[in-house]
């Protein structure tokens, strides 16, 4: 498989014996890019969390048999229909009313009080 930018690294078991052992001379470098790939993330990630675009590492990685690349994932297709916000509920509706119709008693209060209202 060609090594693309979408590719899903993920450690080997002697990727895994590495990160436990540190038998080879793996620069900073690898041994991060090693640590990282568990499978999930890919390349373009991974060399995003390194802060380095070195596809050298990976390819080594790769050659050594420390790393072995998966194709990407497609997600899944969203098979649920958009939420449909509801109808507000009829006792929502009363209590509006109800507060409506305090207010506009208020406000009849309140012009009696000043003066306004005959």
């Amino acid at each position: 498989m060609e090594l693309t930018m979408d590719a899903v690294p993920a450690k080997t078991a002697a990727g895994k014996d590495e990160v436990a052992g540190r038998r080879l001379n793996l620069s900073r470098r690898e041994r991060n890019l090693l640590l990282l790939a568990d499978g999930q993330r890919s390349v373009a990630e991974l060399i995003v969390m390194t802060g380095s675009p070195d596809l050298d590492a990976v390819s080594r990685l790769l050659d050594e048999g420390l790393l072995e690349c998966r194709e990407p994932v497609a997600p899944a297709p969203q098979t649920e229909a958009p939420v449909q916000p509801a109808a507000p509920e009829p006792r929502r509706n009363v209590l509006i009313e109800m507060l409506r119709d305090s207010i506009s008693t208020y406000d009849e209060v309140s012009k009696l009080q000043r003066g306004l209202l005959p």
